[in-house]
């Protein structure tokens, strides 16, 4: 097994922020706008991350988002709104 991870520059990330009703309320690619929209949305709110692929013209998506919502906490100190 290799230690080493290619890094990809035609890979996007994208952020979006849902509210506990699943509606979607912020989405971008700046994360620490993402934060800051999580932090002014009720508790379990959640921060997904959506990977899409460069194609030319087009973008697809690499996988479903993922919730990183407890990695904001863990770094955060453990806070989870």
């Amino acid at each position: 097994m290799s230690n080493w991870i290619e890094m990809r520059h035609d890979i996007v990330l994208e952020y979006l922020v849902v509210s506990p009703e699943g509606e979607v309320t912020w989405q971008g690619d700046n994360p620490a706008r993402a934060i800051e929209a999580y932090r002014e949305l009720p508790h379990n709110s959640r921060v997904l991350v959506q990977g899409w692929e460069r194609a030319g013209e087009t973008e697809l998506p690499t996988g479903r988002p993922i919730d990183v919502t407890s990695l904001i906490g863990a770094v955060r100190g453990g806070w989870v709104w």
